[in-house]
C-alpha cells in the first residue's frame, strides 16, 4: 500500500511540491487564465481583473483536493477520483475551468 501512495504522489502531486516557494504550482495555476480565455474570454478577463493578475486563489483548493471538498455523495467523490487517477495530472485544472464556465452559463 505504501508503494501505491508513493507512486500516486510522484505522478500527481510532484509539480506542486518541487520547490519551497511554490513557483511550479503557481505556474501551473497561472495557466488557468490561458485555458479559461479559450473557453470563455469575458469570464477570463473578469477573473483576471478580480485577482489583479495574480494566481487565481479560488482554484488552488480545486486542484489540490480534486474538487471533492464540495461534494457530499460518496459516489460522486469516487467517480471524480477514478477520473483523475486515470487522466493526465493536469486534468484537475481543466476541471476547474469547466466548473467556472458551467457556473457562468447557469447564471446567465
Amino acid at each position: 500500500m505504501h508503494n501505491f501512495f508513493t507512486c500516486l504522489f510522484l505522478i500527481f502531486f510532484t509539480d506542486f511540491t518541487l520547490d519551497s516557494q511554490g513557483k511550479s504550482s503557481m505556474a501551473i495555476l497561472g495557466s488557468l487564465y490561458t485555458l479559461l480565455s479559450h473557453a470563455d474570454t469575458s469570464l477570463s478577463h473578469i477573473i483576471k481583473a478580480a485577482c489583479d493578475g495574480r494566481v487565481p486563489g479560488f482554484a488552488v483548493t480545486w486542484v489540490l483536493t480534486w474538487l471533492v471538498h464540495s461534494m457530499s455523495s460518496q459516489n460522486q467523490i469516487a467517480r471524480v477520483f477514478d477520473y483523475f487517477l486515470c487522466a493526465h495530472p493536469i486534468a484537475p485544472l481543466y476541471s476547474a475551468v469547466a466548473v467556472s464556465c458551467y457556473d457562468t452559463c447557469r447564471c446567465c
